[in-house]
């Protein structure tokens, strides 16, 4: 190679892989030298060129580490002989290559290949053919050959004990080897022991900061991570990267890594903000490392996607995938293994935003490509195509769900065996397939199948064991089989307190279902649901239904999607439905019979608004599913009957919930916002989290109030409380309101209004219900600022009447005619009423 040649790759290779790595730069520069002055041929020569192709693999360069490594083996073994040993170097390096990118029958070949010529010439038990025996088995474990690769670790781990003794690293690093296979072969029960034990001999051979220790500790977590420990495996995580940190500095490759796997623990715990800024220290060190698109890059970037979908970032998360496919397609091929990966990730995350559509074809073309390149019994291929089922089922298409899932179930029998954790999750996907399609019989007895089989293989209180329970009991209460659920939600629950922690997301879901089973005794809650009960009782229809059309109604939405519609990130809202004697029904509340199901927002209609709405012709309505005193099914065409003549429930109601707060600061606050509970129909002394529609009223936050989030709305309540455009009554037009007051007999008898902060105030009640509803706050800080909010009027005021006046004359100066009016009719609604709050809580209730 001359001189020219040389600039010619460096250039090529700034322009292909990003900012040169320092080892490839060095092994350039050796190899032209060699080649300009011992020429071609020469041996080290032939050592420079096994350097080069070395350091392309060690910085994710692959195609040009295959290229260069072919070539090297091909000379080595030309001019040096098959046994050499560079020869055999270079083959060991080869097949690596091979490997990682995923072409696994050129990899293994190869492997036998140099293993064969080494054991002619060296013998089975040199240490150049235990490694690579030992590389052998990593070829067979990426090819799914994992029985394979247990029998040659083991000899790898047998014969480092016998030659190297149970404490030299290379001994030790083999014990951490088997673990990990057996991790892949499903055997966990076996690799976690054994990887512990290799953590205590290594910490006790090189000490607790010797990098292989940090390898294995990190490696540890991971294993305590699949079996559902999940304490221990953040603990673990936590300990690695802190280490990392202090032994490589906060910079090092290996310590970046972990930063990201760490921010994926936190991730799937719900620790968002801290994923998120993990992750993206994590992306931005290795950018200023190796440039934008080297391996490790993107494999962080795509993490980072998945951080961001799961904290609610969709367009940000799905944006970075589509930007980490045209990465790896750019530096990598179409069918490199993280090409393929990424394409996969991307299919993913369309499913995750209801994007199934364009979910399918990605996965169409994954499993096309998993099933050329990895073969139709692969690992990989195998859990590409239960995706595939699954985007089938998002989008309708049950027959080719439900045939996917089985010839999964059936290929991963054949190749993992029944027990293994893939397995399991493909026969618990085909029994709640069989539960949507109404094989009830076959679904429960799929799913005990997958009970027992998480319970012997993931333990009792793995997160994928109890979350199988909970599906359990769900299908025994939907087929009648009541006592039955409630025992087993009971037991479930109590497990997932233990396990997983009151506040996790699926001991809250057990939660729900068992409240949902085994409901409480029932007390009505606003008068009218009294005599829905009654209807009900005696089997009047006609009555029910006409009580309804007077009445808002509610839907449950889940969240994510209504804050996809609000955000404009979708168009279409998903109603939340029930199967019921083996029928959907879309399940429709009374403001009082609304169930707190996590995750789950309520959207506000009337019957009319239902009707007209209606999602699904073959859906029934049920009403108020919980409450069997109020329980109804309806068909939709009597919905529809129903509907013709109702009207829409008209505004400027006093609506009290019989169950409010005690009397006391609390209700004394939430009375003070009563003019404008009146004017929106809303109950008055209902601080609970649904106020009416939820996206309509963040709609409103955003468009009247410009509030989005939690800190704006803050700032927008210590303004409300502390009288924003409120003060004196100094106002030019407060002469011809106050004459507009005196003749609608609202000014107290003691003189003018004095101020008008009593409107500021007021609305800063509703404030807070708004934002507890728009989840910017939560229960106890509601209540608080309620009570503030009712104690400043106390201070400012001394009567309703006071409160009243000076809440007119603040609308009135803010809104004009139409404001005033409206005060007017909700200050008579809220004195002439009987039973209303101005007549049944005192002026100055006590704290």
């Amino acid at each position: 190679m001359v001189e020219d040649d040389f600039q010619d790759i460096l250039e090529n290779s700034y322009r292909t892989g990003g900012r040169l790595d320092d080892a490839v730069l060095d092994d350039l520069q050796a190899l032209a030298t060699a080649e300009h002055t011992l020429g071609p041929d020469h041996p080290d020569t032939l050592t420079c060129r096994i350097n080069l192709a070395h350091a392309y693999y060690e910085v994710g360069r692959v195609d040009e580490a295959i290229t260069l490594g072919e070539q090297a083996f091909a000379e080595c073994t030309r001019l040096l002989g098959p046994d050499a040993h560079d020869t055999l170097i270079a083959g060991n390096n080869l097949a690596s290559a091979y490997r990682e990118a995923g072409r696994l029958d050129r990899s293994i070949a190869v492997c036998i290949q140099t293993l064969t010529q080494a054991e002619r010439s060296l013998g089975r038990d040199d240490p150049m053919s235990i490694t690579l025996i030992n590389h052998l088995a990593d070829a067979y474990s990426a090819a799914e050959r994992v029985d394979e690769a247990i029998e040659l670790l083991l000899e790898v781990l047998a014969a480092r004990e016998r030659t190297l003794g149970p404490d030299d690293l290379d001994t030790i690093g083999a014990r951490n080897n088997l673990a990990l296979a057996y991790r892949d072969a499903g055997r966990l029960d076996e690799a976690v022991p054994l990887m512990e034990a290799a953590l205590s001999d290594a910490e006790r051979a090189m000490g607790a900061d010797h990098e292989g220790v940090l390898t294995i500790r990190a490696n540890l977590a991971s294993l305590y991570d699949d079996l559902g420990r999940t304490e221990e495996a953040a603990a673990a995580y936590e300990r690695a990267l802190k280490d990392r940190e202090r032994v490589l500095g906060p910079g090092h490759p290996d310590t970046l890594m972990s930063a990201a796997t760490l921010g994926a623990m936190y991730k799937d715990t719900g620790r968002a903000v801290e994923a998120i800024g993990l992750t993206e220290r994590a992306l931005a060190g290795l950018r200023r490392l190796y440039g934008p698109d080297h391996r490790d890059v993107l494999r962080v970037r795509i993490r980072l996607a998945h951080v961001y979908l799961s904290a609610g970032r969709q367009e940000e998360g799905v944006a970075l995938l589509e930007d980490a496919l045209a990465g790896c397609e750019r530096l990598f091929d179409s069918d490199h293994p993280d090409t393929v990966r990424c394409r996969r990730d991307l299919a993913e995350a369309y499913r995750e935003v209801d994007r199934p559509a364009d979910a399918v074809p990605l996965l169409e073309r994954v499993v096309s490509d998993w099933e050329r390149i990895l073969g139709r019994d692969d690992r990989e291929t195998m859990a590409v195509r239960n995706l595939l089922a699954l985007a089938y089922d998002d989008t309708g298409r049950k027959d080719e769900a439900i045939a996917a899932y089985e010839r999964t179930l059936a290929d991963r029998e054949r190749v993992l065996g029944p027990d293994h954790p893939a397995t399991l999750l493909s026969r618990s996907n085909v029994a709640l397939t069989y539960r949507e399609l109404g094989r009830h019989g076959e679904a429960v007895a799929a799913l005990c199948a997958v009970v027992d089989g998480r319970r012997r293989v993931l333990g009792p209180d793995h997160v994928d064991t109890l979350r199988s329970r909970n599906h359990l009991a769900l299908l025994y209460e939907e087929t009648g089989r009541l006592d039955e659920a409630v025992t087993l939600y009971e037991d479930v629950l109590a497990d997932c307190e233990h396990a997983l922690g009151a506040g996790h997301e699926l001991t809250r879901k057990v939660r729900f279902n068992l409240d949902d089973a085994r409901p409480p005794r029932w007390e009505p809650r606003y008068p009218v649901e009294e005599r829905l009960a009654e209807a009900k009782a005696r089997g009047d229809a006609a009555a029910y239904l006409r009580l309804l059309a007077d009445l808002d109604l509610f839907v449950l939405a889940p969240k994510r999607r209504a804050d996809d519609v609000i955000a404009g990130r979708h168009d279409v809202i998903q109603w939340l439905v029930r199967t019921v004697d083996g029928r959907e029904h879309a399940q429709v509340f009374t403001r009082g019979a609304i169930p707190r199901q996590p995750d789950t927002v309520c959207l506000m209609r009337s019957m009319a608004t239902l009707v007209r709405e209606w999602p699904d012709p073959e859906w029934r309505v049920l009403f108020n599913r919980g409450v069997p005193a109020l329980e109804w099914s309806f068909s939709p065409d009597v919905l529809a009957e129903a509907a013709r003549d109702a009207v829409r429930p008209a505004g400027g109601r006093l609506v009290t919930r019989i169950d409010g707060p005690p009397d006391g600061a609390l209700t004394f606050g939430l009375a003070c916002g009563a003019p404008l509970a009146v004017q929106a129909s809303v109950p008055w002394n209902d601080a609970g989290p649904v106020y009416g529609d939820y996206i309509g009223g963040l709609r409103s936050l955003r468009d009247l109030w410009e509030v989005t989030n939690a800190e704006e709305w803050r700032g927008t309540m210590n303004a409300l409380l502390g009288g924003a455009d409120a003060g004196p009554a100094l106002d030019e037009r407060v002469g011809r309101y106050e004459e507009r007051l005196r003749a609608d007999g609202l000014p107290p008898p003691d003189g003018p209004v004095r101020d008008t902060s009593a409107h500021a105030l007021g609305r800063a009640v509703h404030m807070a219900r708004w934002g507890l509803e728009a989840h910017f706050c939560d229960q106890i800080t509601a209540e608080r600022l309620i009570v503030e909010a009712g104690e400043r009027c106390r201070r400012r005021y001394g009567s309703w009447a006071e409160l009243s006046a000076a809440w007119a004359l603040g609308q009135a100066l803010r809104l004009g005619d139409e404001g005033y009016d409206a005060a007017l009719a909700a200050h008579r609604t809220l004195t002439e009423a009987d039973g209303g709050p101005w007549q049944t809580v005192p002026w100055g209730s006590p704290r």
